[in-house]
């Protein structure tokens, strides 16, 4: 009896946990992103972190108004949508 009550338990943990993954996967996944430029970045560089290629440096620029594609600024935040679009989160 006390190894039937041990399986169950084993088994709703690890229901639990995969519950909990699940829905904390599906939580982010749809979770638009501030990113914060940190020292070092590049359009490029932040492009590649989200996954995109370098077409996606034109969107970030262009989206959060950026008139030189080669100077964004320690600070400066970006809002990446869930779907990879930029939308700009503060002003510079």
């Amino acid at each position: 009896m006390k190894l039937s009550k041990n399986i169950a338990k084993i088994t709703a943990a690890v229901a639990g946990a995969v519950a909990l993954g699940t829905i904390a996967t599906a939580t982010t996944a749809n979770a638009d992103s501030i990113y914060t430029v940190q020292s070092g970045d590049t359009l490029s560089v932040i492009s590649y972190k989200f996954g995109h290629d370098l077409s996606f440096v034109d969107t970030l620029a262009s989206t959060n108004h950026i008139a030189n594609k080669n100077l964004i600024y320690v600070g400066q935040k970006l809002v990446i949508k869930d779907n990879g679009e930029v939308a700009p989160a503060t002003q510079h």
